[in-house]
């Protein structure tokens, strides 16, 4: 687990990001590494850790305007602070929120959030194994410039319908044209191997878009591997 010390910078926001849960605490920021025995020193801790010390970092150098816009973006755009929370975030959490998934893509903090109205694409998704790749498949294919967000498990029992706190989550640009992503690697590092035709598997589905700076809605599936 690390402390990340905000200075009041972020007060209670959760959930899972990149392969970690984020909780807030009266102390600061709370980030716990989403995966058994795993201590500070590893990859992936901290991976976790040197992303949100840059974000941080970026935050404490806005000007005053630069973080007033994005708190009035935070009315302007309001996203409620978790799934259940009836408490929306500020100008600060959302900084936090979208520059975890603009960073890894970009190498670059966006500054600014961007104030046009925005709708992403009425997109369905499919996990299809082909004997040698599993993939997941956005129809129709993309006309611009999106990451996916996948929170996934590994293979399941068909019976499970609590799954969604058994999943990691994968974020990669999504291609324009074919738009699908190979998934072989993903699954070997974080289950250990690729689930086959017939097995099911849970997972949530979002976009991120490059552009608008912005994370469209999650859509949950529970799908049996074609």
């Amino acid at each position: 687990m690390a402390l990340i010390r905000t200075s009041g910078l972020i007060s209670d926001m959760k959930g899972k990001i990149g392969g970690g849960i984020l909780q807030g605490s009266q102390n600061g920021l709370i980030l716990k590494a989403n995966v058994k025995n795993v201590r500070s020193s590893t990859i992936l801790s901290g991976t976790i850790k040197n992303l949100f010390a840059k974000i941080s970092f970026g935050w404490s150098n806005l000007t005053d305007n630069q973080r007033n816009i994005w708190e009035t973006y935070s009315k302007y755009n309001p996203r409620k602070a978790g799934k259940f929370s009836p408490r929306f975030m500020n100008g600060r959490e959302l900084y936090f929120f979208l520059n975890q998934y603009y960073y890894p893509e970009q190498e670059a903090l966006a500054s600014a959030p961007i104030f046009t109205p925005r709708s992403f694409p009425d997109t369905s998704y499919t996990m299809d194994y082909d004997g040698a790749s599993l993939k997941i498949i956005a129809t129709p294919s993309m006309t611009r410039t999106y990451a996916l967000v996948l929170n996934t498990t590994g293979a399941i029992k068909p019976t499970i319908n609590n799954w969604r706190n058994k999943t990691k989550q994968f974020n990669k640009i999504l291609p324009e044209v074919s738009s699908f992503l190979i998934l072989n690697t993903f699954f070997l590092s974080k289950f250990g191997r690729v689930p086959i035709i017939g097995e099911t598997v849970g997972f949530e589905v979002a976009l991120f878009s490059m552009d608008d700076i912005e994370l469209s809605d999650w859509t949950s599936y529970k799908q049996v591997i074609t």
